[in-house]
């Protein structure tokens, strides 16, 4: 009798002994592969809130290109002094863009126009408008790409950044890396 009791104990603690093995293997392995998947997590949401500071990822790869708004529309500089407008994108004059590297940033020209985006005078929901270029005043002319999700970023001119809003006039909004009116993409011409 005291064999099947002895023996029954070494089982129990057999079954015992490989009852927690087998967690601790489980949990190890559902650590990990948790740790990896905030680990992905993380990366991508560090693309998603803007962290994404003038990364080149966003430049053109060509010389002229449109500035396409999340809703497909495009950034059109109308004249000296007026606001931009968001109007269909073609490749008409005010429509077409180039971009200069500087050390603060960005700056952008339309094509034929010549004339830059200018928020040097603007207050927080008041349309942008655009100016000749001045190299030597480049106040409210330099702009910071923030990378969102899907390729699309934003331009920040400091705390506030361009956004599509009142009757398609452009503005500037405080930064919102949620509001999707203040998203943008390049599209090479």
């Amino acid at each position: 009798m005291k064999t099947n009791t002895n023996n029954t104990k070494s089982n129990i603690v057999f079954l015992l002994t490989l009852i927690l093995s087998m967690n601790l293997i489980s949990t190890n392995s559902i650590s990990s592969n948790l740790k990896s998947k905030s680990e992905s997590l993380l990366e991508k949401e560090e693309t998603i809130t803007g962290r994404d500071y003038n990364n080149p990822k966003y430049e053109p790869k060509k010389k002229w290109f449109n500035i396409v708004a999340y809703d497909g529309k495009c950034l059109t500089a109308l004249g000296k002094g007026r606001p931009l407008k968001e109007k269909e994108c073609n490749n008409s004059d005010g429509g077409v863009w180039r971009m200069f590297k500087k050390p603060e940033g960005y700056q952008f020209f339309s094509k034929k126009i010549k004339l830059a985006i200018d928020s040097s005078l603007q207050m927080r929901g008041k349309p942008v408008r655009s100016k000749n270029v001045d190299k030597y005043n480049l106040k409210g002319t330099i702009y910071s790409t923030f990378g969102q999700k899907d390729g699309y970023f934003q331009l920040s001119s400091g705390i506030y950044c361009l956004t599509t809003e009142k009757d398609q006039d452009i503005i500037m909004m405080t930064c919102n890396s949620y509001n999707k009116k203040q998203w943008f993409k390049f599209k090479d011409i």
